[in-house]
């Protein structure tokens, strides 16, 4: 007889208990915790256990539920809704899409708010506080490390809630025990739970879940296209090798990760005031390898298909490398054999295969549901093309919203259109790429097969875990043999084998981190320096700080920054600036792309144009060394940009090393300004009626010691330039507002000012 939880926050026999859930339960409910539990086992369950015991206490209190994207936030929600018993309208699901103004009305009125990581970070910036907040789930926790939103959501947190609680949950949280350990720190993780597969308590709730790989030979005419590419590419990397860049040019023993490493290091070493030409010359080898490389997977793994694809995009690119290959004779050879094989109707051995497995699958079982997992988008799409050709299977591609080149992205909508077709049946083959890996509640699937292997023990862990969740599984595993197929397989068979094994550490890394904080509290010297200087930054209670920020800049973490330094921040959607702290300082903030990228595209001259007019302090900043990190703009040129914008402009340009010193210098400026100097904050950029009106503003902007709001109150009192220009009377000018007797003689003392022509000007 199954049992069920009963509470008067549950619906009546609808969560059935599970001893393994109620021990997690019993030992996360009082700390920070983080769960590893397989696919299918009920983490979205033990986190809804929690929170109807968090609510259940503090009666008053709030959950929030954050996944990283909206379908997987609208799925939770669904959840939730089937099995708790509270008033559906205080179950909220809040995205980018609602406005902000909006959302505080849902805060105020919700119980459990469901949101993605970066809308509530942009909550947060605007001031949003959790002193609510009695428990905070983490769907996907292992995504809580670098730049990601979630680190910086759960120090807010931790700092501001009356009654902090953190719910980490994750299938996998990666091989690598220093990203192990990053986030249990980022999280503030003080207790973790593991269960697998044998684990005694969960194994009888684990289906079994068949596996088969297949080795796919390829074709002869495969192998002339392939050695043609392998050749070349053991050429470029000849010259990589001498210059003692990789330890050898046999191609098992080079991938993609090993060529990007070695483009770091090349771009890092033309940061020297001395650049040997041989590195420029190496940088073009290793752009080239790369492409080459990619080729050679697409061609192996993927058809030809993907493989044209890719070689229409290398003739419309406009680098150096991509001209290098398009005007090469091997190019011309490759693109001829490709077309050819393609006119014979020769795509990928693979494809057969596929639609032969799928076909017997259906007539065996015709009620089967089945997911094919692809990496390319483009291979998403021949593999669908192929499938629609048989009466049994009804198949529909599953990507992602962003959009590529020629290729449209699905809208949130569609997606979860798509999942419930897919769950009804009108559609029995769903074909997926990455974006089907993570989280989403795809129905139950019979059969899962990946078209191609990854190099990583999350991505394979998350696809497998499709199957085998109610009812019996299968997974299929294609492979091209001896090709790079073969070789991320093994590469994520090894990162599992890494990971079981890093589990098994994990909890004894927590026991050494809470005892490390129950002793003497003793930290590293680096630890208690950058805690040291965050506190010396941050500003102190009692002294309130605003800064205004563009509402563009919140993907950065500049902002971040800000907020952990404890500043108020008003995001709006600024015309002029990145920052204003005054109401004369107003901050540009360039990183070294989007400096270099407005160069090229002349937007930086209007933006500081606009800077200049509208402050009297205007500032930029440049986070990087742009003069010499840079390859797609020659050192000279982003050398004279410099010159310009402190010659002409007389521009203050500040250098940062990252976006951390970036918020440290805005906060420095900041403090100066609204401390010390006791200016207030405001916007001093508005849109003038016309161009024209706009242009007269910035006319007599430029007269000194009138700034925009004086040149207003000018040309409001004269109406017309020719009418101030025309005024010899000082007393006419004083009567205006914020005008003394010294401006009035300056504004006289221009219009009769005969113009010197400098000749030192270049007027080419």
């Amino acid at each position: 007889m199954v049992d069920y939880f009963n509470h008067s926050l549950l619906k009546k026999n609808r969560i059935e208990r599970r001893l393994y859930q109620e021990t997690l339960l019993a030992k996360c409910v009082t700390q920070n915790s983080l769960i590893i539990l397989p696919t299918g086992l009920g983490k979205t369950i033990i986190a809804i256990l929690m929170a109807v015991m968090r609510l259940n206490k503090f009666p008053n209190s709030q959950v929030i539920f954050l996944a990283p994207t909206k379908p997987l936030v609208e799925q939770h929600k669904k959840t939730f809704e089937e099995v708790i018993n509270i008033d559906p309208s205080k179950l909220v699901v809040l995205t980018g899409s609602i406005s902000p103004e909006n959302r505080e009305e849902f805060y105020q009125n919700a119980s459990i708010i469901f949101i993605t990581p970066q809308t509530l970070q942009n909550d947060l910036l605007r001031g949003k506080s959790l002193i609510n907040v009695s428990l905070m789930v983490f769907d996907e926790a292992h995504r809580a490390i670098g730049d990601y939103a979630y680190p910086f959501i759960a120090k807010q947190y931790i700092s501001t809630a009356e009654r902090p609680l953190i719910l980490g949950i994750t299938a996998s949280p990666g091989s690598e025990e220093e990203k192990i350990r990053e986030i249990i720190q980022n999280l503030f993780i003080e207790h973790i739970e593991i269960r697998t597969d044998t684990s005694a308590d969960v194994k009888e709730y684990i289906q079994e879940t068949k596996f088969e790989k297949y080795y796919i030979d390829l074709p002869e005419k495969f192998e002339k296209l392939r050695n043609l590419i392998k050749d070349e590419l053991k050429n470029a990397l000849k010259l990589l090798k001498e210059n003692k860049l990789i330890n050898s040019i046999v191609l098992e023993n080079v991938n993609q990760k090993d060529l990007l490493q070695v483009q770091s290091i090349l771009r890092n070493k033309i940061k020297s005031d001395y650049v040997e030409p041989i590195i420029w010359e190496l940088i073009k080898v290793t752009s080239i390898s790369i492409k080459l490389s990619h080729m050679l997977n697409l061609i192996e793994t993927q058809g030809l298909s993907s493989f044209k694809d890719y070689l229409k995009k290398i003739e419309m690119g406009k680098t150096k490398s991509d001209l290098m290959i398009i005007n090469s004779p091997f190019f011309e050879e490759i693109k001829a054999l490709a077309n050819s094989l393609l006119e014979e109707e020769i795509e990928h051995p693979k494809l057969k295969l596929l639609k032969n497995i799928i076909d017997k699958q259906f007539q065996e079982h015709k009620d089967s549901r089945i997911m094919v997992f692809v990496h390319y988008r483009n291979s998403a799409k021949k593999v669908t093309e192929i499938l629609e050709s048989s009466k049994l299977i009804r198949p529909i591609r599953f990507v992602g919203q962003a959009s590529r080149r020629n290729d449209k992205g699905l809208k949130q909508k569609e997606q979860i259109e798509i999942i419930q077709q897919f769950k009804d049946g009108l559609y029995n083959v769903l074909i997926a790429t990455s974006v089907a890996e993570e989280g989403l509640d795809i129905s139950e699937v019979d059969l899962v097969i990946f078209y191609d292997t990854v190099p990583s023990s999350i991505r394979s862990i998350q696809r497998r875990g499709r199957t085998g969740r109610k009812r019996a599984g299968r997974v299929v595993i294609l492979m091209a043999k001896g090709t790079k197929d073969e070789g991320y397989f093994w590469v994520s068979k090894r990162k599992e084998t890494r990971m079981k094994k890093n589990l098994e550490n994990i909890q004894k890394i927590t026991q050494s981190i809470n005892k490390e904080k129950a002793k003497s509290k003793i930290k590293s010297l680096d630890s208690f320096i950058t805690d040291k200087k965050t506190e010396l930054l941050k500003v102190k209670d009692g002294n309130e700080i605003t800064i205004i920020i563009d509402s563009r800049e919140t993907a950065s973490s500049v902002a971040r920054e800000l907020k952990n330094l404890n500043c108020m921040l008003e995001i709006q959607q600024l015309t002029v600036g990145d920052y204003i702290v005054s109401d004369r300082v107003a901050i540009e903030r360039k990183s070294n792309d989007d400096f270099v990228q407005s160069i090229i595209d002349g937007r930086i001259w209007e933006e500081l144009m606009n800077l200049s007019s509208n402050y009297t302090t205007p500032i930029l900043i440049l986070e990087g060394d742009p003069p010499q990190t840079n390859k797609r703009l020659h050192i000279n040129a982003i050398l004279g940009a410099l010159s310009t914008i402190l010659i002409k402009f007389k521009l203050p340009t500040i250098y940062s090393r990252n976006e951390a010193d970036t918020a440290a210098i805005i906060l420095a400026l900041a403090k100066k300004e609204q401390l010390e100097q006791k200016r207030s904050i405001r916007i001093r950029y508005e849109k003038a009626a016309t161009e024209k009106s706009q242009i007269l503003e910035r006319v007599i902007a430029g007269i000194p010691g009138i700034d925009l709001k004086r040149s207003r109150s000018i040309l409001t009192h004269f109406g017309t330039l020719n009418n101030i220009f025309k005024q010899k009377k000082v007393d006419e000018f004083i009567k205006i507002e914020g005008i003394g007797k010294k401006i009035a003689e300056e504004i006289i003392d221009i219009s009769q000012h005969e113009y010197e022509p400098n000749e030192d000007v270049d007027n080419g």
